[in-house]
């Protein structure tokens, strides 16, 4: 289960270039991962759980994260964890604007990333 949420944010490139762009990057492979990580959460079910390769997907995200509160694009009070949950929160409400109010993608994508930006942005200068 995690090697499939694991590809997205690494694939993402989150390391290069300005981290506005690099968050978008990794927003959009994290939404485009859809539903097979839906499925995966709610069919396959969390009996192989394993939190050390969670963990380990989600550096990437973590390197990203670390490197947009040093430039001041992340606000510096939000912790890493709350960061990874907002994402995981947010993208799988993109996905249901999509499969159940038809929603076309871009639309429900662009809406997932003015709200990550929105929310999770530090104070503006």
């Amino acid at each position: 289960m995690v090697d499939c949420a694991g590809t997205g944010p690494a694939e993402a490139r989150p390391d290069d270039g300005p981290v506005s762009e690099a968050f978008r990057r990794l927003v959009r492979t994290m939404f485009d991962l859809g539903f097979r990580v839906g499925f995966l959460f709610n069919e396959v079910g969390a009996g192989d759980w394993d939190d050390t390769a969670w963990e380990r997907a989600h550096m990437p995200v973590a390197m990203l994260f670390q490197r947009g509160q040093r430039e001041r694009y992340f606000d510096h009070e939000l912790e890493l964890d709350w960061f990874i949950r907002t994402l995981w929160y947010l993208i799988p409400a993109g996905w249901e604007l999509t499969d159940k109010n038809g929603t076309p993608r871009h639309i429900a994508l662009d809406r997932v990333i003015r709200t990550l930006e929105g929310g999770v942005r530090g104070p503006h200068d």
